[in-house]
């Protein structure tokens, strides 16, 4: 029973094996990386991500956006409408290096 008590303990105080998601509010991209090779955009910030994943330490992208769906071509237009409109927005990462051991996924788009 001692083990029902640690993994109530554990589910209350809200430990998790996943770190934590990166993410940007308001901030301005500089860079869009499109690739054929990885099949997806790479994206920068002229500000430093918050709560980085310690698996993103490329220093030059902050976020990597598959384009294998639908709804991931849908992110990369809004991205690029904030791009082109040079209008802050707001976009917060998967906590993980799934795609690019280096770069954390993309997982939320908010313009």
């Amino acid at each position: 029973m001692n083990w029902i008590k640690t993994l109530a303990f554990l589910g209350a105080t809200g430990l998790s094996a996943t770190s934590a998601a990166g993410s940007f509010t308001g901030a301005t991209i500089t860079q869009i990386q499109i690739s054929t090779p990885t099949t997806g955009a790479y994206i920068s910030f002229s500000v430093p991500k918050t709560l980085n994943p310690a698996c993103s330490s490329n220093p030059n992208w902050s976020f990597f956006l598959p384009l294998l769906t639908p709804l991931e071509n849908q992110m990369l237009a809004l991205i690029l409408a904030a791009r082109a409109a040079d209008q802050p927005v707001t976009l917060i990462g998967s906590g993980v290096c799934d795609e690019i051991s280096n770069v954390e996924t993309l997982e939320y788009a908010i313009y």
